[in-house]
């Protein structure tokens, strides 16, 4: 069943984070492999911070729970987070009526097309359902399985959207982020 903040693909089942996800997204934070793209490590208390922070935001804005949980719709524990977020103005992304596509699997997870899933359906439910006029997503320039997931998607890359991350320093090796963008008027439901 679909709903506004569960959806259901072939594989996945992307819904609001819960405390029995706890766990398993202190894990997924805390494995180096995965936080080296976030340009910091985790800690517990971190990770439960950031838990915290982004389910109070995901009560906030029912119609579009981002990050929301993904795990397989047969059950199972947390493969990673997926959704839709706003782009704060100030932002060197944001644009009026623009929203962000954003990912994260535990290195698990990764290499089994779930991003991509997950993340399609959100660009769905975003250009579709919600009319956003524009879907955008960014990476470290560094993060090749990122941009493949963005290629794969469909989405362009924007060169003169590419920015030097605020919340990291301008030598920092993951500073330099490249952008992706979907329009409205170019998506296609179900392509991809």
């Amino acid at each position: 069943m679909t709903t506004p903040q569960t959806i259901r693909t072939a594989r996945l089942l992307l819904r609001p984070l819960e405390e029995a996800d706890r766990a398993g997204f202190r894990a997924m934070h805390m494995d180096a492999r995965m936080s080296r793209w976030l340009g910091h490590s985790f800690d517990t208390a971190r990770a439960d911070a950031l838990f915290d922070r982004l389910r109070k935001a995901s009560e906030a804005r029912p119609e579009a729970p981002g990050p929301a949980a993904v795990t397989l719709a047969e059950g199972g524990g947390l493969l990673g987070l997926a959704g839709l977020a706003p782009i704060p103005e100030g932002f060197p992304a944001h644009a009026p009526g623009a929203m962000e596509i954003l990912w994260r699997l535990a290195p698990e997870a990764w290499g089994r097309g779930y991003a991509t899933e997950a993340a399609k359906a959100w660009i769905d439910r975003a250009l579709g359902i919600l009319r956003v006029r524009e879907v955008r997503a960014w990476t470290a320039a560094s993060n090749f399985r990122s941009r493949r997931v963005m290629r794969r998607l469909g989405m362009t890359r924007t060169a003169k959207l590419d920015f030097a991350h605020p919340a990291l320093g301008a030598d920092h090796p993951l500073s330099t982020h490249v952008v992706f963008c979907m329009q409205r008027h170019s998506w296609h439901e179900g392509a991809s």
